[in-house]
């Protein structure tokens, strides 16, 4: 199936699986072209042209599962996914360096950030085993995946500056995201867009070196890796066209001086409402204990609420200037996880 998905106004370039560009890939995998062993995937087949197919990892003496093929005629447009454990796994291909653009079509298992129902703090370290999507069998972890629920770990020292900093990160082709270590990896299929501001390296999908509690929990469906700067316009074009493939819905929610508007990406519904005196009231439906997180673009948390659903809180002006935001949180372990824009 080809597919192609116009989002721009004026100008735009419109991907498709045959257009999408092909300077410096070096790197093309999906879930719909995998070669079965049995009923096991021993290789995901490079579509790039560099004949570079991950394969899985069989290390001596240790035993490595394999992940589920996962294809449902209704979902993401009939296309496969990988569904990972977080059993120790991996697919192993020549080691790419100089990476400075990749994309992944991915979600994390939100249980796999957990600590007694509740989602690890932003940040923290080191009561959850990351679990990394991308690495390197020998010795680097330019893409540190978070001990908990984030895009990486917060520790520049471990992840690449360059791809955690200095980067250009951003999901389903929004806003730079300020500070991905303290960002939420999403919960629900999306696109995981990262521009690395150097070369970076890495050379096995799901896995962290050699470590048994290091591989990844959640699904994978696709994913490209070049070794060419890709501008942020032509990266929000393949993110698009990513999207409209898998039928991935990237509206971003806004909140306005009219209420609430756009796509809540999960329930229980996060409803937005203005009120009196330039205050705004989030809502929150369904039943249960929730845990609500409220950070700024910087990565400052500006409102933390743990309460019983359904729920009111009243946002106020003074704690919430104009700015871009993002919520996290739970409810009966069902995430809450959107960004938001407050404009007074």
């Amino acid at each position: 199936m080809k597919v192609a998905l116009l989002t721009c106004i004026w100008v735009c370039t419109v991907f498709s699986q045959d257009t999408i560009p092909r300077t410096g890939l070096k790197l093309w995998i999906t879930a719909d072209s995998v070669h079965m062993k049995g009923t096991e995937v021993d290789t995901i087949y490079d579509l790039s042209g560099s004949n570079n197919s991950p394969t899985h990892s069989t290390d001596q003496g240790v035993v490595t599962t394999v992940p589920t093929i996962v294809k449902n005629v209704n979902k993401y447009n009939g296309h496969a996914v990988m569904h990972f454990s977080g059993s120790y796994t991996g697919f192993g291909f020549t080691r790419i360096t100089g990476i400075r653009s990749v994309f992944a079509v991915l979600f994390k298992d939100s249980t796999s950030c957990e600590i007694n129902g509740a989602y690890e703090t932003p940040g923290a370290c080191c009561d959850i085993s990351p679990k990394f999507w991308l690495g390197d069998v020998d010795g680097s972890t330019n893409f540190h995946a978070d001990h908990g629920c984030c895009i990486f770990r917060n520790d520049m020292g471990e992840v690449s500056p360059c791809v955690a900093q200095t980067g250009f990160v951003t999901i389903n082709g929004g806003p730079k995201i300020a500070q991905p270590a303290l960002t939420f990896m999403p919960f629900h299929l999306g696109v995981l867009t990262v521009l690395a501001s150097c070369g970076v390296q890495a050379s096995v999908i799901a896995r962290d070196r050699t470590m048994t509690d290091r591989s990844f929990q959640g699904d994978i469906a696709e994913i490209l890796i070049y070794t060419t700067v890709i501008d942020t316009t032509t990266a929000k074009n393949i993110a698009n066209y990513l999207m409209g493939k898998y039928g991935i819905n990237g509206k971003t929610p806004v909140i306005g001086k009219n209420g609430f508007s756009g796509q809540r990406e999960t329930a229980p519904m996060v409803s937005i409402s203005r009120s009196t005196n330039q205050s705004m009231n989030l809502a929150l439906t369904g039943a249960g204990n929730y845990s609500l997180i409220i950070n700024n673009s910087q990565g400052r948390t500006v409102l933390r609420k743990n309460g019983v659903a359904p729920d009111v809180i009243v946002l106020k002006e003074a704690d919430l200037p104009n700015g871009f935001y993002y919520v996290t949180g739970s409810v009966k372990k069902s995430p809450v996880h959107q960004n938001m824009a407050i404009i007074w």
